[in-house]
């Protein structure tokens, strides 16, 4: 299993480092301030340091206040506040705030759908990262690995890349580089697997969560085409001390639920409000579950409100949980905007498809944009 990813909130490398000019000094000792408040997590004081980093025009700090205005994380769920703290990050310099500026377009969250934008900010997040890359900023170095990983099937080419790339962020002395090294060394055919588990168990016993999280994971599956033998035992202990040492992904497949959502992985929420009896507490997990961007979470704080489990019974509140439910990709909570009339919050592109798999299930007023 392999878990290199970009995860929202979890990759939280820099400040400022674009254009215009740096963050005067002031903007980023006040960002890094957030940072650290925000991995602890302590998120009382996180919130109010990243809004006067913002203020005080610091890339970074405006990045991480659009993550707590976006998760509601110390902060009201308010995605309008985050569309407009990402806009004044990207055009600052900060990568990261253009890639998640790219997520709220993709899912119109705060903004409507447009997928041309979107693709855009995709563009200005990978020069962005490059540059700050090149620039002395090596935790960028990996996030353009992310990219790379991510831009299609892989081929020995991209591989290769993604080698280089995380090879010189932990060249450069940046621990999620060294973290993630030893797997993409693994799929470059650098190393064989057991000098992968032996290289990763190594920058694990450093204190590299992610060395933990993902040789932990890896053994906890095991990966037989790499020829890593599962070791389930030893992988989950893996994935705890990940979970120790700060890692939200390493909570959840550890299965430390209440920390994995305590630190802001979605998932680890879903999973409290799937073993919840007290529908309220349910309830309550599903709301931050979907604040986080999981979208059964989404679907299930909708049903609790249409059908008042847990919550007070609200049609106008479960049509917003609806519509985050059906910018995710749920199609039965889109089903349930297609009966009230409402817009739709997914790019033009899929609808034809949406409406017809909607009409097919049943869904009458999706029959009448089915081309006949």
């Amino acid at each position: 299993m392999h878990l290199r990813g970009l995860a929202i909130g979890v990759v939280l490398a820099g400040c400022g480092g674009g254009h215009p000019a740096p963050a005067p000094a002031a903007g980023s000792d006040l960002a890094a301030q957030a940072e650290a408040a925000y991995n602890a997590p302590d998120l009382t004081r996180s919130f109010p340091l990243a809004k006067q980093a913002c203020d005080a025009n610091s890339a970074f700090g405006c990045t991480l206040l659009g993550l707590h205005y976006q998760d509601a994380r110390g902060a009201p769920w308010d995605h309008p506040a985050a569309v407009a703290a990402y806009e004044k990050a990207c055009a600052l310099g900060d990568g990261t705030g253009c890639f998640n500026l790219e997520s709220m377009y993709r899912g119109g969250h705060g903004v409507t759908v447009d997928n041309k934008i979107a693709d855009e900010l995709h563009a200005k997040a990978r020069a962005k990262w490059q540059a700050q890359c090149d620039g002395g900023e090596p935790r960028r170095c990996v996030n353009v690995a992310y990219l790379v990983s991510t831009d299609g099937p892989p081929t020995a080419d991209s591989r290769a890349r993604v080698y280089a790339l995380d090879k010189q962020a932990c060249d450069a002395g940046d621990p999620e580089g060294c973290g993630v090294l030893p797997r993409a060394a693994l799929e470059a055919g650098k190393l064989t697997a057991a000098e992968y588990v032996a290289q990763s168990d190594a920058q694990c016993t450093k204190g590299i969560a992610d060395a933990c999280l993902e040789l932990g994971a890896t053994l906890k599956a095991g990966d037989g085409e790499r020829g890593v033998a599962q070791d389930a035992m030893r992988g989950t202990g893996l994935l705890h001390r990940a979970c120790s040492l700060g890692s939200p992904a390493g909570c959840y497949w550890a299965e430390e639920y209440e920390a994995a959502c305590d630190r802001g992985y979605a998932q680890g929420c879903a999973a409290m409000a799937a073993k919840e009896v007290d529908q309220a507490r349910a309830a309550e997990l599903a709301k931050r579950g979907c604040q986080g961007g999981d979208a059964a979470s989404c679907e299930l704080i909708a049903r609790d409100y249409r059908l008042g489990h847990g919550v007070t019974h609200d049609d106008a509140t479960a049509i917003t949980w609806a519509r985050e439910a059906c910018s995710m990709g749920r199609p039965a909570m889109c089903g349930i905007l297609m009966m009230k009339g409402l817009e739709l919050p997914v790019p033009p592109e899929a609808l034809p498809a949406l409406y017809k798999s909607a009409c097919d299930s049943g869904v009458s007023p999706a029959c009448s944009h089915v081309s006949k």
